[in-house]
């Protein structure tokens, strides 16, 4: 038996003794140690230095690279982003021993880039970088406190890394009481906190342990008013300026490219005459779905349009919508909807490329890959399903809408509708737009050194009239003799709907027992679903076949009751429907750090690798 342990405890050791170096093969290359030193100014200014051990192992390179962010935006009013820049500026850059290493700098899309290592000399191993640079605008000024919120290690590293330590050395006044701090680790979003901070008089220390790749480490740390000189407005004004010297580009409008477009629209953007008297139509124009409706109706397929197309293959009998309703919070309700495809639905060959769209999309969602903003990418479809929740579709449907609104565009225009495909002419006046407005910019650059007043009544020329390029295209498309017609009728169509009497429309549910449901999708696009329900508070009998709920019963059905369930659902699926997913830094929104912080919200951060 002490044979045997002896044996064990042998095998135990020579495991553990060998771990680390097969970890390390399996994942060269590899940062082994990362420092990082955040040393806070009592001028604002913000000194960074980063320490990285990262073996190579038998991998021959040059060096590595460090990429940063130093564009954020930050929200205005009305939605509207500006960007905030921090002002960075790489000091040094060394080996561990102090010896200079050559780095290059590239800047582009709101980053700068430093290639770090002689591209005539290649290294292997354990090499040791150490970088120094100076930030301006790193730190938030709130009303009660300042506050650094620094993403020290960033999301963008390709490389696992062992160890991690970031040490806030701040002005030697502060009072360490007074210092608040947090941290969070994990990937990008995450609110986990492993490792731990310890206040050592004016210093804070953070460490962690390992982190894969793809993990960062952000710290925040706050202390009272008064230790550190925030920027005088005039400097705060004139970065805000540089950093977004286009928004007043905005304010002017140059008559002669103003008068250029204006023509252009009276020539070639106009619709054809129609009929100047609307005459109440009590159909829908023959052919149109509710979805093309809506695009005849505005020349845009708005998400409502797709909402509209969900009802009506629900209404056709390709699906149907069950309530779910969960008690919550002891009064509350949590309301959720199933989409349930029945087993023999009617043929899908029959469905307009855009209806398919939606019918394929709900039937298979697709998922996102990648947790970067902006590089969602859908990663196929899956097996077809015979119910899907409508909470599931949340920012994974969209790709589906955007896919639905490009066939109604490329339809309309092939079945003459539309002189041509609405968004790509407008689109291709967003792209002159923009060509006009960075030509300003680049009139500017060109000839600000020489002839500044010039540069900026030429830049200012340009570039306003590239926004009235973008403000001129969305009136650009045009209907044709045959979508002005089509359009005379939808809106006799839209005046039936709005305005049908009570005693006339009792007539006619007489002769069409379906009519509420078959017009109701029409109604959507029109904006008046709600008054062509009510008109039907007393006419409906039982609830359609085509939507269920728990709220009432074969001979418990309430007219006003499903027309307030109806009138949820359909605000749920315009709601849910379009929705996007979202990546938002809390330090460009200027929101501090403490309590809905979060890892990857500060400033700082990105990432690297080797060349």
């Amino acid at each position: 038996m002490g044979q045997v342990w002896r044996w064990a405890v042998l095998l135990v050791g020579t495991l553990l003794g060998i771990a680390p170096q097969a970890h390390g093969q399996q994942a060269f290359p590899y940062i082994r140690d990362y420092q990082v030193r955040l040393d806070v100014r009592t001028d604002g200014r913000l000194l960074v230095t980063e320490a990285l051990q990262v073996d190579f192992g038998s991998l021959r390179r040059h060096g590595i690279y460090r990429r940063v962010p130093f564009q954020y935006d930050r929200p205005l009013a009305g939605g509207v982003a500006a960007h905030y820049r921090l002002r960075m500026r790489l000091v040094w850059v060394t080996d561990s021993r102090g010896r200079p290493i050559p780095v290059r700098e590239r800047r582009d899309w709101g980053s700068v880039e430093w290639r770090i290592g002689d591209p005539r000399v290649y290294v292997q191993g354990e090499q040791g970088y150490v970088l120094h640079y100076e930030v301006q605008r790193g730190l938030l000024f709130f009303p009660d406190h300042d506050e650094l919120y620094w993403n020290c290690v960033g999301h963008d590293w390709d490389w696992v890394i062992l160890q991690a330590r970031c040490t806030v050395s701040l002005p030697g006044s502060v009072d360490p009481g007074a210092i608040r701090t947090a941290f969070y680790t994990g990937r990008f979003g995450s609110r986990q906190a492993r490792g731990h901070a310890a206040v050592r008089g004016s210093q804070v220390v953070f460490e962690t342990g390992r982190l894969a790749a793809g993990e960062g480490l952000t710290v925040v740390v706050g202390w009272p008013k008064g230790v550190v000189q925030p920027p005088p407005a005039w400097q705060q004004v004139v970065w805000w300026v540089s950093d977004n010297w286009g928004i007043p580009v905005g304010l002017l409008i140059p008559l002669v490219v103003g008068g250029f477009l204006f023509l252009r629209w009276w020539r070639h953007g106009r619709d054809p005459a129609g009929r100047p008297v609307i005459v109440p139509q009590y159909r829908p124009p023959t052919g149109l779905t509710p979805a093309e409706v809506g695009v005849l109706l505005d020349e845009r397929a708005d998400p409502v349009d797709v909402t509209a197309t969900v009802v009506d293959l629900a209404v056709r009998g390709y699906l149907r919508i069950r309530e779910e309703a969960s008690q919550s919070l002891l009064v509350f309700r949590n309301v959720d909807y199933v989409f349930e495809f029945p087993a023999n639905p009617p043929a899908a060959d029959s469905l307009k490329p855009h209806e398919r769209t939606v019918y394929d999309g709900l039937r298979a969602p697709r998922g996102l890959r990648g947790s970067r903003a902006g590089r969602s990418r859908a990663t196929g479809s899956e097996p077809p399903r015979t119910a899907v929740r409508l909470s599931s579709l949340r920012e994974r449907f969209y790709l589906t809408v955007r896919d639905a609104q490009q066939a109604l565009y490329r339809k309309m225009a092939a079945d003459g509708y539309f002189a041509g495909n609405p968004e790509r002419i407008r689109d291709a006046y967003r792209k002159a737009g923009l060509l006009f407005v960075f030509g300003g910019f680049g009139a500017w650059a060109v000839w600000g050194g020489s002839s500044p007043l010039n540069a900026v009544l030429v830049g200012l020329g340009v570039a306003l009239g590239g926004v009235l390029f973008l403000v001129f295209g969305p009136a650009m498309p045009r209907r044709t003799g045959k979508g002005v017609q089509a359009l005379w009728e939808v809106l006799g169509f839209r005046e039936f709907v709005r305005r049908v009497e009570s005693d006339r429309l009792e007539r006619l549910v007489q002769d069409q027992p379906d009519l509420f449901d078959r017009v109701l999708p029409y109604a959507l696009v029109f904006g008046v679903a709600d008054e062509w329900a009510q008109k039907f508070q007393d006419l409906l009998r039982k609830p359609p076949e085509w939507y269920q709920s728990p709220a009432w019963g074969p001979d418990t059905f309430r007219p006003q009751v499903f027309l307030d369930r109806l009138s949820h659902a359909v605000s749920s699926l315009n709601s849910v429907l379009p929705s996007t997913p979202s990546r938002s830094s809390g330090f460009g929104a200027g929101r501090s750090g403490f309590g809905r912080g979060f890892s990857g919200g500060g400033g700082g951060g990105g990432g690297g690798g080797s060349w």
